[in-house]
């Protein structure tokens, strides 16, 4: 139920914003959407979604993203790249946001401990 609410709050923000054609693409935080989150999505409106590096090319609520973040200042980002660099740029990247998912983790377990 709360996935479900913050998609369509998410979903109705944009729209109230920007219009009713928008709302139709979902970033999901992190990269982090699984089948259950991707299902709720398609329910909720959503008709593309872009998840991690990991995604699948091939699946319209979980595709592929990949991640620009500031060490990439080269032209393409490493992340872009074939060969060696882009594997490293590629693996930096899903440290870098397993950190970044750690946290909001932490976070939240705080939060409920002080409250």
């Amino acid at each position: 139920a709360a996935v479900r609410a913050e998609l369509e709050r998410s979903r109705d923000a944009l729209r109230a914003r920007l219009g009713a054609g928008a709302g139709a693409a979902v970033a999901y935080p992190f990269g982090a959407a699984d089948a259950r989150v991707r299902r709720i999505a398609a329910a909720v409106g959503y008709r593309v979604g872009f998840a991690s590096a990991a995604g699948s090319p091939t699946e319209r609520l979980g595709l592929p993203r990949l991640p620009v973040y500031a060490w990439d200042r080269w032209c393409p980002p490493l992340v872009w790249r074939d060969g060696g660099w882009g594997r490293a740029g590629r693996t930096l990247a899903r440290l870098a946001n397993r950190c970044a998912v750690g946290t909001s983790l932490m976070l939240r377990a705080a939060r409920r401990r002080a409250g």
